[in-house]
Parts: structure tokens; C-alpha cells; sequence
């Protein structure tokens, strides 16, 4: 009877030791096909991976409870069951487990609670937090288990995150490149601004881009193609804040939640590069969100080697121009000079639907050099010009015909209206200049249903001048062409 009871206990124990190693080799076949499922980046998404690991936990540990502490907030895991990492609880075992990359235990009242850190090779990504429900013991192995898989996830978080950074440094290196690329093409000025604005709402997501310029290091200038608001009368003092802060700082800003004394702020994210050496700083670029907290640092690292890469491109379209207008601009009163006059109007009879030509002259101006001298005789010429100057468009074109004669040319301008602007110069250069001078103006009109050419324009502008001036000067003579 004794030898029976032997063979029986001695049956159970091995019965017991062969469940035991089933149980074993099931956890390690399951780890093994969850590891080979996510390894060399098969599958590169952190809810797939989190979730099928929960799985594993729950097939194996069905009565138990799990939840994720995980140290950065992740939108795509937001249905898991995921809790903060509590890094001002002091005496937490999961901090500790956290910290040392070691299993922690502690007993509750009711349950064992295990903390099993998510361990990388460069750092440590989160903890398991397993929870027994009523069981007063966790095997050593089974403790163990936590550990490996724990560790298995946090090598794979790591991967997946090494692998989103080189992806994204990638596309960054890409961007740059390819915008370098954009910029070194030849692009006007006004282009490349526009361009590089629209490239940064598209890549950062920003609600306004401004780019500003400088040739004094005190007046800052939005230049065209930034977005509407730093053209705007509420942007001033918010821009002058912004340069004052970042010459303050010595550095690039980047804001998270911006406050401005004695002002609401609209916009609460904010980063802003200087282009050029923060001590000899020519231009700089702003970027506003009205959402706190909007732009991510790697975003503003991304914009600091953005500007840095473009800024030589910047600069060299900026010096073409310069120069450009340095050929084409009479030295003296800045305004264009003939040969590009006569190109604009050539164009504009190509390509408009009609224009206006105005020829001045100035009322004697021979008087005014014998009387009072050359030099005050070119700063006549210079103060009508800034008058003109002033009161044109962007598009139309005053330029020095020459000696005492000016021209503007307003391309897609009716006769009437271009009538009232030489009226409209007239009563100002008498108001305005010192010692007072008057001007005689002769227009002349072109339509695109008319045959017309740049000489029979020219020509009647000239007749249309020649008879203000026998009329007693200081009058305004439109010629039109059934007079030519």
C-alpha cells in the first residue's frame, strides 16, 4: 500500500512538472511568434503592438489586469487601456521600476500589483502595470515572463520610434533639398518669398508665415507674399515685440504659449528665425498658430535648418535685384530710367488691354538753375519724382525721360483716369515742392481694339505737352487719337 502511495505521489509530481514545462513552453512559443511578428520592422505601428502584447497577457493571465504608464502621449493608442506615469508620486514602486529598468512588487490590501518597465537599449519608454485581482502571489517565473515581455515591447517601441525619426529626418533632409533646389533657380525676389511662405504653411501648418526685412537694423519691413495679417495695422506692435524679444534673447524664439504686455495676443504659438548673424541680423521669419503649445521643438529645429540652408539663396536673389534696379534706375531722382520705360510700354501693347502715357516737364526749370543754382535745381527734380513715386502703383512705371522731362506709364488704366492721376500730380507739385514749381503734363491713351504703337503714343503724349505748355503751363493736355 505504501509502495502505491509512492508510484501516485511521485505520478502527480511528474504530472505537475510536465504541465508546468506545457505552460512554460506555451508562454515562450507565444513570446517568440509576438517578437518574430514585430521584429526588423514588419509591423511599425505602436497600437498594433501594444495591443497584441495585452492579447498574449490576456490568454495567458486571463483573470489578471493590465494597463500601460507610458511617458509620451500617443494619439493612435488612445482606445488602450493607458494611465500617466506619475513622475511626483514619491515612494512609486512603478517610478522605481521605471527609473532602475528593474521588476517591481508591491502588496495592496487586496490585490499584488507587478510593474514590469518597457526597457529599450537607450532608454526606458514605460511600465506594465500587471494586476493580480485577488491572488496574493506571483510565481517567480511568471514574474520573470512580465519582465521579458516588457522588455521584448520596450526594444520594439524603441525600434519603432528609431525608425519614425529616420523617416522623418529623411523627409526633412528632402524638404530642404528640394526647396534649396526651388530657391536657387532664378526665382524673382517677390517669387521666392511667396514660394517659401506657402512651402512652410504646407510642411508646419501654419495659420500666418512673415518675412521681414531690414536696411537699417531699425525699421522692419513685411515683404510681399507673407500672409495678410503683417500687413495689417494690429501686427505692428506685435512684430516690433517679437524682434525686440529676439534681439533681447540673442537667439531664435520658439513659444509655446505667448503672452504680450498690454496686448492680447491672438496668436499664442510662435517661432521665429533670424536670417543672418543675430548681431549683423538683415531679415527674420515669424510663424504664428492661434492653438497654445501647437508647434512641436523638432518642428522649430526643422525651421532653424530650413532658414539656415535658404538664407544664402535669399540674400543672392535679393543682390540680383539690387542690381538689376541699379541698371534700370536714373541714379539721381530713383525713378526707372528710358530704355526701361520703353520696354514696360512696348509689353504692355503686346499683352494689356490698354494703357496711358503721361510725359512731364517741369515749368521753367532752366529759371529755377540759373536763379538759385544746379543743386537746388536737382533737388527739384528729386521731390517731384518722390511725389510721383508716392502717388503710383506698384505696377505702374515713373521714369526720368530726361534732363528736366519725366514719364509714367499706367498699363490697363482708362484715359479718364488717367487724366485725374496727372491733375492729381499737378495740384500736388505745386503744393508740395520748395522753392514752388509747377508742372505741365500732355497724356495720350491706347485700346487693344485700336491699331496703336509705342511711337504714335509717345507722339501724341509729346503734342498733347507741347500745346499745355504754349496754353501757359502748368496744365494738363489729353490727346486723343482721332487728333494724331
Amino acid at each position: 500500500m505504501n509502495e502505491l502511495t509512492e508510484v501516485l505521489s511521485s505520478y502527480v509530481l511528474f504530472k505537475g512538472k510536465i504541465n508546468e514545462l506545457y505552460d512554460e513552453k506555451l508562454h515562450y512559443t507565444e513570446l517568440f511568434a509576438f517578437v518574430e511578428r514585430f521584429s526588423f520592422h514588419r509591423i511599425l505601428k505602436l497600437d498594433v503592438l501594444l495591443s497584441e502584447m495585452l492579447k498574449i497577457l490576456d490568454r495567458l493571465y486571463p483573470s489578471f489586469q493590465y494597463y500601460l504608464l507610458l511617458t509620451h502621449d500617443y494619439e493612435e493608442i488612445n482606445q488602450l487601456p493607458v494611465r500617466d506615469l506619475d513622475y511626483q508620486e514619491e515612494n512609486s514602486l512603478a517610478l522605481e521600476a521605471y527609473v532602475s529598468g528593474e521588476v517591481t512588487i508591491e502588496q495592496t490590501s487586496t490585490d499584488i500589483v507587478l510593474y514590469a518597465p518597457f526597457l529599450g537599449s537607450q532608454g526606458v519608454y514605460g511600465v506594465l502595470q500587471v494586476i493580480t485581482k485577488g491572488i496574493y502571489a506571483i510565481p517567480k517565473a511568471d514574474q520573470k515572463y512580465f519582465g521579458l515581455i516588457a522588455k521584448m515591447t520596450g526594444a520594439i517601441i524603441e525600434n519603432i520610434q528609431l525608425h519614425q525619426q529616420s523617416q522623418q529626418l529623411i523627409g526633412d533632409l528632402q524638404f530642404i533639398n528640394e526647396t534649396s533646389q526651388q530657391l536657387n533657380a532664378d526665382l524673382r525676389f517677390t517669387e521666392t518669398i511667396h514660394f517659401m511662405t506657402e512651402q512652410i504653411k504646407k510642411s508646419f501648418h501654419a495659420e500666418e508665415v512673415g518675412f521681414f526685412l531690414s536696411q537699417d537694423g531699425e525699421k522692419w519691413t513685411p515683404l510681399s507674399g507673407s500672409t495678410s495679417f503683417f500687413f495689417a495695422k494690429k501686427s505692428k506692435a506685435f512684430v516690433t515685440y517679437v524682434q525686440k524679444l529676439m534681439l533681447e534673447k540673442k537667439d531664435a524664439l520658439f513659444i509655446g504659449d505667448l503672452t504680450i504686455p498690454y496686448m492680447k495676443a491672438s496668436y499664442r504659438s510662435l517661432m521665429a528665425v533670424p536670417m543672418g548673424n543675430l548681431g549683423d541680423m538683415w531679415g527674420f521669419v515669424v510663424i504664428l498658430h492661434p492653438m497654445p503649445y501647437y508647434f512641436p521643438f523638432d518642428s522649430f529645429k526643422l525651421l532653424q535648418a530650413l532658414i539656415h540652408h535658404t538664407t544664402l539663396a535669399f540674400k543672392n536673389s535679393l543682390l540680383r535685384e539690387e542690381l538689376e534696379k541699379l541698371v534700370v534706375t536714373d541714379h539721381l531722382t530713383q525713378l526707372f530710367s528710358r530704355s526701361y520705360l520703353d520696354n514696360q510700354v512696348e509689353h504692355s501693347l503686346k499683352s494689356d488691354e490698354k494703357g496711358v502715357l503721361i510725359l512731364i516737364d517741369i515749368d521753367d526749370f532752366k529759371m529755377i538753375n540759373d536763379e538759385y543754382g544746379h543743386q537746388v535745381g536737382d533737388d527739384i527734380l528729386i521731390q517731384v519724382a518722390d511725389i510721383i513715386i508716392h502717388h503710383i502703383r506698384a505696377s505702374d512705371v515713373g521714369a526720368r525721360w530726361g534732363g528736366e522731362e519725366l514719364a509714367i506709364y499706367l498699363p490697363n488704366v482708362d484715359a479718364k483716369i488717367g487724366v485725374s492721376i496727372a491733375r492729381r500730380l499737378k495740384e500736388k507739385v505745386s503744393r508740395l515742392t520748395s522753392p514752388n514749381v509747377s508742372i505741365s503734363c500732355g497724356v495720350s491713351h491706347w485700346k487693344a481694339n485700336e491699331e496703336e504703337s509705342y511711337a504714335t503714343l509717345f507722339h501724341r503724349a509729346d503734342v498733347a505737352l507741347y500745346e499745355a505748355k504754349n496754353a501757359g503751363k502748368n496744365k494738363v493736355v489729353f490727346l486723343e487719337k482721332d487728333r494724331d
